[in-house]
């Protein structure tokens, strides 16, 4: 799944929405949006319209929790110590 993620990361685009099929098993869903990326992943039989749904909601959430300073000094590590 590392390989698989590096090869998402790497082509991203920018101010978009995605799914990247990983081997027929696995769906890594992608929200790149205002320089912050949201992924997801779930087995191949997960809906994808429900996925982006449900990073659309993290989205939002995250937005409307911190503000754009925060979220422009902050990192993964940083992100999750500040939702607890």
């Amino acid at each position: 799944l590392q390989i698989a993620c590096k090869k998402l990361l790497n082509s991203l685009k920018k101010e978009f929405k995605g799914t990247f099929d990983y081997e027929d098993k696995y769906y890594f869903h992608y929200l790149n949006s205002n320089k912050i990326t949201y992924i997801c992943i779930s087995n191949s039989t997960y809906q994808i319209d429900l996925a982006h749904m449900f990073l659309d909601q993290l989205k939002e959430l995250l937005l409307n929790n911190f503000s754009e300073k925060q979220l422009n000094i902050c990192d993964n590590v940083n992100i999750e110590s500040m939702i607890k």
